[in-house]
């Protein structure tokens, strides 16, 4: 009876260590890439295996270290946009890589909003407060390059830091009419 236990023990501890070397051969592959468009797609790969750390880390109450990592996330993010706009000339029309990267993106800044920033002090919230701002930016760079034209004319609204369930734009909640 003893002898499953120990296995299934065995195993948990094996998957807790593999996953920096996981991240650490995905961001391999991340660096090695030259295509633009690849990396793009290898991106949200890296950003799980990245969050992932940062659960541990945040668990093991290393809020510096998880920081560090969500920087590092956030500055990926930007590279690669960077990289795929002095490469696709018409993100429209040629969405490759731009919709994996916006996607991994977009995932990141929910998980940072709602996983990370709730359980951690103010003091520590600094950076992944910088790094959400940063992910901000190329969000909506994706988005400007992805859709450039809005059926009304208008210009692209900035999104907005909303609270989870309220839409860009709409009136916040409002107090009852005495």
């Amino acid at each position: 009876m003893l002898r499953p236990t120990i296995l299934v023990l065995a195993f948990a501890l094996a998957a807790v260590q593999a996953a920096p070397d996981k991240t650490a051969e995905i961001r391999a592959r991340y660096v090695k890439e030259t295509n633009p468009v690849h990396k793009a797609k290898i991106l949200p790969q890296l950003a799980e295996s990245e969050y992932l750390e940062v659960q541990g880390l945040l668990k093991a109450d290393n809020a510096v270290e998880a920081g560090a990592i969500v920087k590092q996330m956030a500055d990926e993010a930007a590279e690669c946009r960077e990289a795929l706009d002095g490469k696709v000339r018409d993100p429209e029309a040629h969405p490759d890589g731009y919709r994996q990267l916006q996607i991994s993106v977009r995932r990141t800044l929910r998980r940072i909003n709602e996983d990370i920033l709730p359980g951690l002090s103010l003091d520590e919230q600094k950076p992944f407060l910088e790094a959400r701002d940063s992910l901000n930016e190329v969000d909506q760079a994706l988005m400007l390059a992805l859709f450039p034209k809005r059926p009304d004319g208008a210009p692209a609204a900035r999104p907005t830091d909303q609270p989870a369930g309220q839409a860009a734009g709409q009136p916040g909640p409002t107090a009852p009419k005495p």
